[in-house]
Order: C-alpha cells, then sequence, then structure tokens
C-alpha cells in the first residue's frame, strides 16, 4: 500500500516466527511464553521437528516467502522448501488434519503460489497446480468448496458420533464424505485468498474462474 509505517512491525513478527521454526521448516502447533523462556529461541530454530499440519504451518511459509521475495535471504527460502518438499511427498496419508482435509489444502495453497512466485520452477508449479486440482474437485458450480473427511487416524477433531452430541465439541461440520456442505471460516476464506495468489503467480484461467465463482458464491452467502 506503499505505506511504511508498519514496516518495522510486521519484520519483527515474521522474523520473530522464522526464529523458532525448525532445521525442516515446522513450527508447530503453538509455542507457549514460559516454554520459550526456559528454553530459549535456538533451541527451537535448531530442532529436528516434522509436522506435517498444513492448518498450523502453510501461512507461516507464506509470510517467510514473501519476506524472502523482499530481502532474499537465503535461510528463509531453504527451510520453507525443506517443509513444502515434506508435506508434498507425504500427501496425503501423512498428513494430520484439524476439522477437515480439504482446510488443509486449502491452507497449502497460498504458500505453494508464494513459492512458485519466488522459485519459479517447473515442479513448484507442478505441485501447486496438483494441490490446487486436489481443493477444486470439491468445488460445485455454485462456487461452494465442498468439505471433505480425511484419514481419522490422522484427525484432531473428528466427525461427530451422533445428532445428539451434534454442537458439543470442536469438529466437522458434516458427517460423512459427500454431505452439501461448505465451511466458510476454516475452508472457503483461506482457498480464497490462496487461489487470488494463485491466479496472480500463474495467470491460469482455471484459478481465475475458481475465484470469480467463489467469490460470487461468497457474495451470495453473506446476504
Amino acid at each position: 500500500m506503499n505505506n511504511p509505517k508498519w514496516d518495522k512491525q510486521i519484520v519483527e513478527g515474521i522474523v520473530g516466527n522464522f526464529r523458532t521454526t525448525g532445521l525442516n521448516g515446522f513450527r508447530g502447533q503453538n509455542i507457549l511464553e514460559p516454554d520459550l523462556q526456559k528454553r530459549g529461541w535456538k533451541s527451537y530454530y535448531n530442532a529436528d521437528l516434522v509436522n506435517l499440519h498444513a492448518h498450523f504451518e502453510a501461512w507461516n511459509w507464506a509470510c517467510y516467502l514473501w519476506l524472502y521475495n523482499q530481502t532474499h535471504y537465503q535461510p528463509l527460502l531453504e527451510r520453507v522448501k525443506r517443509g513444502i518438499t515434506m508435506m508434498m511427498e507425504g500427501y496425503p496419508e501423512q498428513w494430520s488434519w484439524t476439522n477437515g482435509i480439504q482446510q488443509e489444502r486449502a491452507r497449502m495453497i497460498l504458500p505453494l503460489a508464494w513459492l512458485y512466485r519466488v522459485a519459479p520452477t517447473e515442479e513448484h508449479l507442478d505441485w501447486l497446480h496438483f494441490m490446487t486440482n486436489e481443493l477444486l474437485r470439491n468445488q460445485v458450480p455454485c462456487g461452494g468448496i465442498r468439505e471433505e473427511l480425511g484419514d481419522e487416524s490422522k484427525v484432531f477433531f473428528g466427525r461427530t458420533p451422533s445428532n445428539a452430541e451434534y454442537g458439543n465439541n470442536e469438529a466437522p461440520l458434516i458427517f460423512d464424505n459427500g454431505d452439501p456442505v461448505a465451511d466458510m471460516l476454516y475452508t472457503t476464506n483461506f482457498a480464497f485468498v490462496g487461489l487470488c495468489e494463485a491466479a496472480k503467480a500463474t495467470q491460469d484461467t482455471t484459478y481465475i474462474k475458481a475465484v470469480n465463482q467463489m467469490r460470487d458464491f461468497n457474495s451470495y452467502s453473506s446476504t
């Protein structure tokens, strides 16, 4: 926005997260203040952590790649590439998921788009195409993204066991794959941002069409 007012705070926030991101590019679910004070940031930075869970990792990667694009500080790119490589190699069997496997796919699109932007190789473009196609398999004509459950052994919040239990715990919005439900909090919003960046980075007409359909769906859903 050509406004440098918040540059220092933005960089400090991104670098603070990066300093607690391990050798493989993963940061984990969360870092509590007492643990950070006890262990110090270097113990996280030098850790051999692997966390194949896009819900927690993917948008940090997007931030690191955005900062790399401004600075060309190589460790930002190197660690993100290591983490994304492991994520793509582990898909889908090794992926953890939170409320649905769709939100994990949706989260991954933004860092993949930024990875292609800063390092435009055929492999990175293939990864972006693959993950976007995995997501868009469940986009219906009105533009919504139908939810999908993944491997139940990898879930944080599994499907609700009965109608009576619905609403009592954190859970997916659907009972079974194929239920015509779109998650506007955990999937559609992340997908829209990621697809906008993918469309901008590639000018791919498939992405542009998907973004426009999703925009119309979001507009209709909010009225």
